[in-house]
């Protein structure tokens, strides 16, 4: 599937393939020590806003997906051992995952 990722296929009624979006984003390793990778759907990361905020509201991160990169690499060596919370808007819809820094 290349570059498709959260992209599953499935066979529609007259047999042919058609592409389902089951997860635009996926954060990985979860839980992380030292970095975090975001790897999104070429439709998804059209300069996505991206958002990483601790448990107390505090903003760890802010900027956009590159729509030209595979990937996007975050550092948390300096941040708390903790849960966050990664935010995406993307067409006007809100996506929060969470990650968890160990």
């Amino acid at each position: 599937m290349g570059n498709a990722i959260g992209l599953q296929r499935i066979r529609n009624s007259q047999g042919g393939q058609a592409q389902v979006m089951t997860d635009p984003v996926k954060l990985y390793p979860n839980p992380t020590t030292q970095q975090v990778f975001i790897v999104a759907s070429s439709d998804f990361k059209a300069r996505t806003p991206l958002t990483i905020i601790d448990m107390q509201g505090k903003i760890m991160y802010r900027g956009r997906l590159d729509p030209q990169a595979s990937h996007t690499i975050l550092d948390t060596r300096s941040w708390a051992e903790g849960v966050y919370f990664v935010e995406f808007e993307h067409q006007g819809e809100l996506i929060r995952k969470r990650l968890i820094k160990k």
